[in-house]
Order: structure tokens, then sequence, then C-alpha cells
């Protein structure tokens, strides 16, 4: 954007265009767009006849970063109200205190790959 005109007061003045384009920002933002993304959109909108492929690839990685973000969201509900229970139900420590991992049913379990890392030769 270019420098923006100020009055004596300090106040800033914008064209409608101006406005118009934070507004998008402020829009964007709200959707979780970083600056960089917001950029890139910015300057796709510059050349809408040509962009709506990528303007499409960079919403879609941010509904998939979302719903990712969502289901953990979802995940950590789950394990506060399990704390919460557990700690209104215990007679000795409150599990909030220990942070335990739940206690997963056998037939639930699911098998968990090793991330270790190992040394190349």
């Amino acid at each position: 954007m270019r420098r923006v005109l100020r009055g004596g007061g300090g106040r800033r003045y914008y064209t409608e265009a101006e406005l118009e384009r934070l507004r998008f920002i402020s829009r964007a933002q709200a959707m979780d767009f970083t600056l960089a993304e917001i950029g890139q959109l910015l300057e796709l909108r510059d050349h809408p006849a040509t962009a709506r492929a990528e303007a499409r690839r960079l919403a879609h990685n941010k509904l998939e970063a979302v719903t990712r973000r969502v289901r953990t969201l979802h995940h950590l509900r789950d394990e506060l109200r399990l704390l919460l229970n557990l700690c209104a139900g215990s007679e000795g420590q409150c599990p909030i205190l220990e942070m335990k991992p739940k206690t997963v049913a056998p037939h639930s379990r699911r098998r968990v790959q090793s991330r270790t890392r190992h040394p190349v030769a």
C-alpha cells in the first residue's frame, strides 16, 4: 500500500480502494491466513482472470490446516473434560496436577510407529 496521508491530528485518510484492501486483509487474517498468504492473495486479486486455480489452492490448503487444528482442539477438549471429571471424582490428588495420559481400553489401542531417528553412518 502507498504511504497514507495524515491530517492535522495525525489522523489517517484512506481512499475507498485502500479501505477495501484493508477490509480484505482483515477478513483474511480472521480466516487465519498468514501475512505471506495474504500477500499472495492480494497479488492474485490484482490479476483475477488467471488467479482462480491458485486462489482455490491456497484456500484448500488453509481449509485442510483448519480442519487438522479443529481435530486437535476436539481432542484437547475431550482430554480436558476427562481430567475435570476425574478430578471431581478423585479422593486423592487431582489428576489435572498429574497430567497423565488417559487410559485407553485395550481393544481401542492403535499401533504407534516409532519416530526415533537413527544416525546415518
